[in-house]
């Protein structure tokens, strides 16, 4: 089973170890996202697959980074770190997928791990843009270990290379009505205080400048994304002030190029704009 999502402070920045074989630096976001998107996180949450006691010692956790894997669009870079709490060296240390099918790049054995000792490396993994566990093996000189990878749906999509703009933005979202749209109204006194912040906190969208541009709490909020998938379908999120006659709501819509991803985002975004 997948432990609950435990969500940590970013990773400090160390040397890569054991990774990958004829690779350059990872690619960062492209520059034209960073007006719009320089209140994002450059990551997404941290998750703890194993815990120590459960892998003989072997912490093993993972941070879903927001930087475009340099193998696939396809693919989602995620950072592994590995923690010891053993007092003797562990070897031979190995993740792999345990079906055939999964497609996964960027790891090699690490070698030795000293007591107490850590180590950082990456998986770039496909997960087909499904938040479907990807089934996982981890392998040292002390046994062998299964654990899943459940990717957090916000973390399957990436600001968008098309919609740039709200020109693009509008465009695209004519072109993407009927089953592509789903929309839902909030309470304005049930969203969080700080609705920007928060999908930025839990999607990796970039925000569209409007013409219109103010207080969110009166003027409209608009975000674009591409699924992390051979097709880059769009996604596009609006979330509207409305004054109606039950008071002061939202109007979130989703406008997506997968109608059936369309609904779960909507779902997704309602429950994460929610205040606690």
């Amino acid at each position: 089973m997948l432990d609950a999502p435990v969500h940590a402070d970013p990773l400090p920045q160390q040397p890569m170890m054991n990774i990958f074989q004829g690779t350059g630096g990872v690619v960062p976001l492209n520059s034209q996202f960073s007006s719009s998107s320089a209140n994002a996180p450059s990551h997404g949450p941290t998750i703890i697959f194993l815990k120590h006691w459960e892998a003989s010692g072997l912490e093993v956790s993972g941070t879903f980074c927001r930087e475009k894997s340099f193998f696939s669009d396809a693919m989602t870079y995620i950072k592994v770190t590995f923690k010891s709490h053993k007092e003797q060296t562990l070897t031979s240390i190995k993740i792999s997928p345990q079906s055939n099918l999964t497609e996964i790049m960027g790891f090699n054995d690490i070698a030795s791990l000293g007591a107490h000792g850590s180590a950082t490396a990456q998986i770039h993994l496909n997960f087909q843009a499904k938040t479907t566990p990807v089934k996982m093996e981890l392998r040292h000189s002390q046994g062998h270990y299964k654990f899943s990878v459940l990717p957090p749906l916000g973390e399957l999509v990436r600001p968008s290379s098309v919609v740039v703009d709200f020109s693009s933005f509008e465009k695209s979202k004519k072109q993407l009505g009927g089953m592509h749209e789903h929309k839902t109204t909030l309470d304005a006194s049930t969203v969080e205080s700080m609705p920007i912040q928060k999908i930025h906190k839990v999607a990796n969208v970039a925000r569209i400048s409007s013409p219109e541009e103010g207080d969110h709490r009166t003027l409209p909020m608009y975000f674009a994304g591409e699924m992390v998938e051979s097709s880059k379908a769009i996604l596009l999120v609006t979330l509207q002030p409305k004054i109606t006659d039950s008071g002061a709501m939202f109007e979130l819509k989703v406008n997506c190029g997968n109608a059936m991803s369309g609904a779960s985002f909507l779902d997704f975004f309602k429950k994460a704009l929610k205040a606690v």
